[in-house]
């Protein structure tokens, strides 16, 4: 008698405290709902100042809807929930149609379909727990939102590199390396930062030199010069992101920028590009070359904007500041 008193008991005790649990997570969960829509109309007035917005354009599509699915749960209204179908939905119905001529990458747009599926698979799971008004779950309803805010914002990267991608084709490359020249440096600059000021995330710039480079062109000529440049640059190609952008900044200093990145990340690709570039024998008629190559590297957050925004000049001088600092203090490093 007595164990089922005390089972009875912790039955009662256990139902409490979920019912308190509940009431916070209710609590949690409005003031995540106002913040949401604080940070979505940031990132909304983010992409109004796009000049072209093409690809981007779409993303408001899923902002919105995300602002709509956050005044759904705020107001345990059915009647304003969201379209739950993904191939209804305006990002969904471009996604089938003009998505798959705009995007000829098939694993980018199987990224997308899939991070946009899981997206209203989730909208749809918070449907079922608002229908039950007496039992709402709000803890699980909490947790739902922010994963559909996470995936958002992966969303939005994904596009932000597509549309990278459009002034990769249009840019004028270099000659000798192929890489990227200063033509579109602005544009792609702008872009990134843009993209980074909506997601609320850094993004990385790092200037590379190779070391002693006058030294080659003077004991080896400058045509052998200009294989330890295009070795270089390809050597580059492999080490770093499709998604990440190289560009030949003049001679033989390279700019790398590095979109969606922390600099914590970033410095250890370089680190591994150091490591590996020790390795690498440059083939000439004549001669077996070997390279060291310094890199500065900065991190741009978007909270710094009125420090940043619109001036690339001023991150491309702190940046070779650190650069020089990297020479400064023994070549072959990176300078943070």
């Amino acid at each position: 008698m007595l164990i089922n008193d005390n089972a009875v008991q912790l039955h009662t005790f256990c139902k409490l405290f979920k019912n308190i649990e509940n009431q916070f997570a209710k609590i949690f969960l409005t003031e995540y709902i106002k913040e949401l829509k604080r940070k979505n109309n940031i990132r909304l007035s983010s992409i109004n100042i796009f000049k072209e917005k093409n690809i981007i354009k779409y993303y408001t599509e899923h902002i919105v809807w995300l602002d709509n699915l956050a005044d759904a749960i705020e107001k345990s209204n059915l009647n304003i929930f969201p379209i739950i179908d993904p191939k209804l939905c305006n990002f969904g119905k471009w996604l089938n149609t003009n998505a798959k001529l705009t995007i000829s990458n098939n694993s980018q747009h199987k990224t997308l379909a899939l991070s946009h599926l899981a997206l209203h698979r989730l909208a749809d799971k918070i449907y079922s727990l608002l229908r039950d008004k007496d039992t709402i779950e709000y803890l699980s309803i909490l947790n739902m939102l922010k994963k559909c805010e996470t995936i958002s914002m992966d969303i939005g990267i994904e596009l932000s590199f597509i549309k990278s991608s459009e002034y990769i084709q249009q840019a004028h490359y270099d000659k000798l390396t192929n890489m990227l020249n200063r033509n579109y440096l602005d544009d792609i600059y702008s872009s990134v930062f843009k993209m980074s000021k909506i997601t609320n995330k850094p993004f990385c710039i790092c200037m590379c030199d190779i070391d002693d480079f006058k030294h080659v062109n003077d004991t080896y000529g400058h045509d052998c010069g200009d294989v330890v440049l295009k070795t270089f640059a390809d050597f580059l190609k492999n080490i770093f992101r499709d998604s990440d952008h190289i560009i030949r900044y003049g001679g033989e200093e390279f700019l790398i920028i590095f979109p969606v990145t922390k600099l914590h990340n970033a410095k250890e690709t370089i680190e591994k590009c150091i490591k590996n570039l020790a390795k690498l024998e440059i083939k000439t008629r004549t001669d077996i070359i070997h390279i060291t190559v310094s890199f500065g590297l900065i991190e741009i957050n978007p909270n710094d904007s009125d420090r940043y925004e619109f001036d690339i000049e001023n991150s491309i001088h702190m940046v070779d500041q650190k650069l020089y600092e990297a020479k400064r203090n023994g070549k072959n490093r990176v300078q943070t």
